[in-house]
């Protein structure tokens, strides 16, 4: 339904459900990182080159207070300043973090199982 935000048609058409998605959507994103950080914190992400466990949790956790920040700025924008124009900023800002990390990631695990000749099903479904 993420998509849909963006979609100037929809979001004229369809106001109420633009709204009601959007706070869905941010609610569970915000939950997302706690939980993310919670894990990192508990369990960590690098069990397997253990020398990068604290590079790659302090990572996480910058990337966790971005996300956490432009969800926060986008809720801002459009709730308490009425700023649309900001708000759609501080939406493409959100989502080219989200999405663009999730590409991000998967490139890198292709590469990784390019390289060391491992199944790439195998990297993917155990990494995330």
């Amino acid at each position: 339904m993420a998509p849909l935000q963006y979609v100037p048609w929809f979001r004229r058409n369809y106001l109420n459900f633009h709204r009601w998605n959007g706070r869905v959507a941010v609610t569970l994103l915000g939950i997302t990182v706690v939980g993310g950080s919670i894990y990192t914190w508990e369990v960590g992400i690098s069990q397997i080159v253990p020398e990068y466990q604290t590079s790659a949790n302090c990572a996480l956790y910058v990337f966790g207070v971005l996300v956490f920040t432009c969800c926060v700025m986008l809720y801002y924008h459009a709730a308490i300043s009425k700023q649309i124009d900001k708000h759609q900023l501080w939406a493409y800002r959100l989502a080219g973090m989200v999405f663009g990390s999730q590409m991000y990631f998967r490139l890198i695990f292709l590469v990784e199982a390019m390289v060391l000749g491992e199944n790439f099903d195998d990297i993917a479904m155990t990494s995330t």
